[in-house]
């Protein structure tokens, strides 16, 4: 008997997504699957955080479709996709005051019911994310005391802590210093290849992307697109076109460095 390939964690058919009369995405077929870091990369404006907004159900897409693990997104409750899906915002709104821990345990909200308080395992769980992203020595600290840096590790240890299949993550490495940078995307590979998730995340260091992701989607302007092995897809005519000033590809330690001229 033979089975045919798994589901993607998330797939897009013919997606289309617009925002203010500009067109982010045209025709996107995309297929996230198990193990996976896909890399997002663009210039400012181009619509990344948008795209993100729209695979997480947060606003409608123009055409086309979302899936998870097969299902349309649009026939799951909110709840369900939640469970699933987590995102990362670029910034941070904390209107409330709260601890470190008790944000953290918000990720945990949609695997209880209404109500209902959080359970000695999700105290559990939330601990070892926030050792994971290094703020276990601060989980009874304000988090209006927190450096920028240390608010944006909160998020993503607010994410683990909800323990989806698909990490749509918007610049997990801003306000980072380099260790808890390369640390990071460590961790969110491990993830993927060993806790079978799916990590989709914007970036603008095109080193980074190099390292960490094996695959790559380039968003150009006005809707276009390119998908790929991040192999296949680095090359110096796409970044020129990406970026609109041109990039050096230099052999270095065995490996590739991307700089640009």
């Amino acid at each position: 008997m033979t089975h045919g390939a798994p589901l993607p964690l998330l797939e897009t058919r013919e997606l289309s997504v617009g925002i203010g009369g500009k067109s982010v995405c045209r025709g996107l077929d995309l297929r996230l699957q198990a193990g996976q870091c896909l890399g997002i990369l663009g210039q400012n404006g181009v619509g990344k955080t948008t795209l993100l907004h729209t695979l997480a159900g947060l606003r409608p897409a123009e055409s086309g479709s979302i899936l998870l693990r097969g299902a349309p997104l649009e026939q799951l409750s909110r709840r369900r996709v939640a469970q699933q899906v987590g995102l990362l915002m670029q910034e941070h709104e904390d209107p409330f005051p709260a601890l470190v821990l008790e944000t953290a345990l918000v990720g945990r909200h949609p695997h209880i019911e209404f109500w209902q308080w959080e359970s000695a395992s999700d105290i559990r769980v939330a601990r070892a994310a926030l050792d994971a992203v290094d703020l276990s020595e601060l989980e009874t600290r304000s988090v209006n005391t927190l450096s920028g840096g240390e608010r944006q590790r909160l998020g993503l240890a607010t994410v683990i802590t909800q323990d989806p299949d698909v990490f749509l993550l918007d610049e997990p490495t801003n306000h980072l210093d380099l260790q808890h940078e390369i640390d990071l995307l460590r961790m969110l590979v491990r993830f993927a290849r060993e806790g079978g998730k799916g990590v989709a995340m914007t970036l603008h260091d095109i080193n980074l992307a190099a390292r960490f992701c094996d695959r790559l989607l380039l968003m150009f302007g006005d809707g276009e697109t390119l998908l790929g092995a991040t192999a296949d897809i680095l090359t110096a005519d796409n970044l020129h076109r990406l970026f609109g000033v041109p990039v050096a590809a230099v052999q270095w330690d065995g490996g590739t460095v991307y700089v640009p001229q």
